[in-house]
């Protein structure tokens, strides 16, 4: 029932607002999907992103299609709309794995299954990064527990006329999964299934559970999107996005290329403190029972390997798809302890270790706090602090009292760290975006008559004109950087810039220089406004 969940969702909600409402975003890789779905809407190109001057054949339109809306709507702002669809997200992911995977489950296993997903802290920390990998979760997670549902239909009652219901939503969620991140989203669900049948000894109901019909709104839906995009957008960008980015994901061309074991080692990280225990519990659970294993457990267990083995395979721009293999950790390890209890020590131990890491986040804190100075923050410290007390304390919990209640303890610990980390959000925003730097030149810039911001050092500069107003972003290198017309303009310089060049670190001790984190602001060298020798801003 939503009454159950309840509680644990106001809190997830309620922990997550200052991070969302104050948070500016990076442009690695979070206001650049802004930027190019602005550019597409300007030009009219809805289908293949991006303007005339740049253009992104390679991305699918969904999550572009998202950040245009989220535009219209909020302007500069957008990126605190994006951040309330993520943790919309994370709630509804909640929902899903509590009311399709977990139904099973006696009340021990559903409180297991409830409060895992606030005790990962990497699958809650995507929710405050603009990027559209937590909403393809979304929709194959979605997709995996409709058939997870169907499949129990069909092999629990045979004759069940229920599985002859069509149930649209299914193909539909692998469709917006493929439309969000590329032609893998299409993949994971129906080979989830197959495993499962397979394992069950159910192949010949494989067209009961996943008909025809799935194919052909699949199909539909793909067929539309093309003629769509080749309309709006012209054949050959078309093709470009649909055959030559589709064949590059799968011979591996497409972005990063990884060895599988890069993608395990990711699932062991993110999935901390969680993941190796509860996999050690699904293979108990698979060993023990073997065919005669639940299909929801089953359909939670092999989301784990397969949603691996996709992103290995491919071994290239599919490292997201880990993401997918977290959500239901809880499920599975809620089942060993349904059946166990607290009897199994290792698996105590597992829980343990995947725990101390976190205790060590204030030593690295206290220890580096010269090196990075954006540890430095008041709240930063007491967020760690208090991390490294809540982890002792599920420690002492696990060893003494139940894994679930230590679970339980660390998943609070979390929750009020991430709160804590909210209101450190503002001394955090000049560090890891350039953003503040950009709104005080856009001020300054209203009492003089400079219109102009030459960048260095920033990555993908040319997404700050989002947020520039009448200022015109120049980017440049070192060697422009010293002409008339950039010393006549203000001057953003980043960290990479500083660290390169020794004669732009002075600058940030002469007149008129604004420091932001690890950059710099100069003000135009013709302003005579009356200035300190060093300012922070």
């Amino acid at each position: 029932m939503l009454s159950n969940k309840l509680p644990l969702i106001l809190c997830l909600v309620f922990c997550s607002l200052p991070a969302v409402l104050m948070r500016d975003l990076s442009t690695v890789n979070e206001l650049n999907y802004v930027a190019i779905a602005v550019a597409a809407l300007k030009h009219g190109n809805l289908f293949v992103m991006g303007g005339p001057e740049f253009a992104f054949p390679y991305l699918p339109p969904l999550y572009l299609w998202l950040c245009m809306l989220a535009y219209s709507l909020a302007g500069e702002y957008a990126g605190t709309l994006l951040l309330t669809v993520n943790v919309i997200a994370i709630v509804g992911i909640l929902l899903i794995v509590c009311h399709y995977f977990a139904r099973s489950l006696s009340k021990t296993g559903l409180n297991a299954a409830m409060v895992a997903i606030p005790s990962l802290p990497f699958l809650i920390s995507a929710a405050f990064i603009v990027s559209p990998y937590l909403i393809n979760a979304f929709f194959i997670i979605f997709s995996c527990a409709l058939l997870c549902r169907r499949c129990s239909l069909v092999l629990g009652e045979p004759d069940n006329s229920k599985k002859r219901r069509q149930d649209l939503l299914i193909p539909l969620c692998m469709l917006f999964a493929c439309m969000t991140c590329g032609p893998l989203g299409l993949c994971l669900a129906p080979l989830v299934l197959l495993t499962v049948l397979v394992i069950k000894g159910g192949l010949r109901q494989w067209t009961a559970i996943f008909p025809w019909f799935f194919w052909l709104v699949l199909l539909g839906g793909l067929v539309t999107w093309y003629l769509l995009s080749c309309f709006f957008s012209g054949i050959e960008n078309t093709n470009t996005l649909f055959f030559e980015t589709t064949l590059a994901y799968f011979q591996g061309d497409q972005g990063h290329v990884r060895s599988p074991w890069f993608y395990i080692w990711t699932y062991a990280l993110i999935s901390l403190p969680l993941g190796i225990a509860a996999t050690y519990a699904g293979f108990r659970i698979f060993k023990h029972e073997g065919r005669g294993c639940e299909p929801e457990f089953l359909f939670s267990f092999l989301i784990i390997p397969i949603s691996l083995i996709l992103a290995s395979s491919f071994s290239a721009k599919s490292g997201y798809y880990v993401l997918c293999a977290l959500p239901t950790l809880g499920c599975v390890l809620g089942k060993y302890l349904q059946v166990t209890g607290s009897r199994d020590r290792f698996l105590k131990l597992l829980l343990i270790l995947g725990m101390l890491p976190f205790s060590g986040l204030f030593a690295v804190a206290y220890f580096l706090n010269e090196d990075f100075p954006l540890l430095n923050g008041t709240y930063v410290v007491c967020a760690f602090l208090f991390i490294l007390l809540s982890t002792l304390l599920s420690v002492i919990r696990v060893t003494n009292s139940s894994a679930l209640n230590g679970v339980a303890t660390f998943g609070g610990g979390v929750m009020v760290m991430i709160l804590t980390l909210g209101f450190a959000v503002p001394h955090l925003n000049p560090f890891i975006s350039p953003l503040p730097a950009v709104y005080k030149a856009r001020t300054l810039a209203e009492d003089s008559k400079t219109r102009r911001l030459c960048v260095i050092g920033i990555p993908k500069p040319w997404t700050l004109q989002l947020t520039a107003g009448s200022l015109e972003i120049i980017p440049v290198d070192h060697d422009k950087m010293q002409e008339k017309k950039c010393l006549n303009s203000y001057r953003l310089i980043g960290r990479s810039a500083l660290n390169e060049y020794k004669d732009l670190q002075d600058l940030k001790r002469s007149e008129g220089a604004f420091i932001f984190g690890e950059s710099v602001l100069l003000e135009a060298s013709h302003i005579n406004r009356p200035t300190k020798t060093w300012r922070r801003f």
